[in-house]
């Protein structure tokens, strides 16, 4: 399978959140997460100029499904 298999497989879990953005740097809008992972994407080729396909597999897939259990349903402050 090569990386732009992983992305699409990626992309197809997140393309079911419903939270719809848009990126005001690339004016690229859909699901957040998606939106989210093309941004992590980019800023990872702009620090990085020649990333392993594991890291950028770990930087688009850092929020795969995050939208299931959404942050404010978690407890306040750290035990």
């Amino acid at each position: 399978m090569n990386i732009q298999d992983v992305f699409r497989r990626i992309d197809q879990v997140n393309e079911k959140d419903e939270r719809r953005i848009t990126d005001l740097e690339t004016g690229a809008s859909g699901p957040q997460e998606i939106v989210y992972s093309k941004r992590m994407l980019h800023w990872l080729s702009v620090l990085s100029p020649d990333p392993s396909d594991e890291l950028r597999t770990a930087v688009y897939a850092q929020h795969i499904g995050r939208f299931h259990k959404p942050r404010n349903t978690y407890p306040e402050g750290r035990a």
